[in-house]
């Protein structure tokens, strides 16, 4: 059977998509039932087409991946039904008792061959799931399985496929992101909660490494460290034999380790972790995004000081100049709204104030503007200085930009006003 998978782009258009053809071969074959139900789902060229909804305002932003979660989503109704009558009503003939496993075979050709991988349900007391013949737990398998069709979207050779799921094979998916994005703990010091990032690593095929301390790593198996992070960072509340001080998980992870301890040497892993809070490095990560991006464009990228609100200190803002106009981005003020924790301003032209005796230290409020232009997040946990480079990258290419957000194209002016930034406040000359 032909299927077909279609994820819709993270932007405003509704008529641009990536997609990936593939045929799945069932063992055995499914029924009459099965394929009148499958039938519903048939595109005109003759293939099971999966249709991806689109990530709005009202899907969960707190996903580390969103479309990732949309793609399980999409699939569920396909291989991962809620409960088991649903899932022998699709993938297996209700009356089949000689069957108890159906085997699922996936196959995708690119230009140098065929990517095929091998899914199997087997029904007994209990429905377990297995991919190439190694069993998985079924959120695990489910994840497996949108992720690897989610990277048949995109990849354009059958080896790069193969090598993307060996490394899901031998490394569950939360602790592939660990890998990428550091591993979240949480603790308590003098009583209030703390959350920090560690640093992880492999150091084989079965094993992982946390830095708990300066230089001081804690070897801990890919099983448990799935596990630790469901904790930690999914909150379930089924593993807490995780909710353990830093010298805790020292004894658990080290015993060796945990019988030189010393208090000095705790002190010191104690403010070694909470250098690396999230918030904080989160912040700094953006920062530092923020210089070496306007290093990298120095004549369209420009951060200056922004008074907002009632704050003392003065934000980082940036003037973006793009192909239709130049714009600035400015943290908004009071609490955080998620997805909008910035605001984008397209300049119109020059305020000729009579207070403005010298043509410095000059903000947004010195320029007509037309604005807030609205600009959505995927995510709502997104940092202001991430939030500010992801519209900056775009704005930077406004032509291209104007058909994806929908809502800058009528705040572009006929001509373009361009701002001298060395007249911004806070820019050095």
């Amino acid at each position: 059977m032909k299927m077909k998978l279609v994820v819709p782009t993270p932007d405003d258009r509704r008529d641009k998509y990536h997609s990936a053809s593939f045929l799945v071969r069932y063992s055995p074959q499914i029924g009459e039932f099965q394929r009148k139900r499958m039938y519903r789902y048939m595109n005109e060229r003759g293939e099971v087409q999966i249709n991806v909804s689109h990530i709005g305002l009202s899907h969960d932003r707190n996903e580390a991946d969103p479309m990732l979660t949309q793609v399980k989503n999409s699939i569920s109704r396909f291989f991962f039904p809620r409960n088991r009558m649903n899932q022998r009503a699709f993938i297996q003939t209700p009356h089949d008792t000689v069957h108890n496993t159906t085997t699922m075979m996936f196959t995708r050709k690119y230009e140098d061959g065929p990517f095929t991988f091998i899914m199997q349900v087997n029904f007994g007391s209990t429905t377990s799931f297995s991919i190439n013949g190694k069993k998985q737990p079924k959120d695990t398998a489910h994840t497996m399985l949108a992720k690897v069709m989610l990277k048949m979207c995109f990849a354009t050779s059958a080896s790069s496929m193969y090598d993307y799921l060996n490394m899901l094979m031998n490394v569950p998916p939360r602790v592939v992101h660990a890998l990428e994005n550091r591993t979240v703990y949480k603790f308590y010091v003098e009583g209030s909660r703390t959350e920090v990032r560690l640093n992880t690593k492999r150091i084989s095929d079965k094993e992982c490494a946390l830095e708990i301390s300066d230089s001081l790593w804690l070897p801990i198996s890919n099983k448990d460290l799935d596990s630790f992070i469901k904790y930690h960072r999914e909150g379930n509340q089924r593993n807490k034999k995780w909710n353990i001080a830093p010298i805790n998980l020292i004894r658990m992870l080290n015993p060796d380790l945990y019988s030189n301890m010393t208090q000095s040497t705790e002190k010191v892993m104690i403010a070694f972790l909470l250098q690396n809070r999230t918030k904080k490095l989160v912040e700094e990560r953006a920062q530092k995004l923020l210089t070496e991006m306007e290093a990298k464009f120095p004549t369209r990228l420009t951060t200056y000081k922004e008074q907002v609100g009632y704050q003392e200190a003065d934000a980082t803002a940036m003037l973006v100049r793009g192909d239709l106009a130049d714009y600035f981005i400015v943290p908004n003020q009071g609490s955080s709204r998620g997805h909008q924790n910035v605001s984008v301003y397209v300049v119109q032209g020059r305020k000729r104030l009579v207070q403005e005796l010298f043509d410095e230290n000059l903000t947004k409020d010195n320029y007509e503007l037309r604005g807030p232009v609205c600009i959505d997040n995927i995510h709502n946990n997104s940092s202001i200085g991430d939030q500010i480079m992801s519209r900056a990258l775009a704005l930077m290419n406004d032509k291209a930009a104007v058909d994806s957000i929908h809502t800058l194209k009528s705040n572009i002016p006929s001509e373009p006003y361009r701002v001298d930034r060395t007249t911004l406040r806070g820019v050095s000359q």
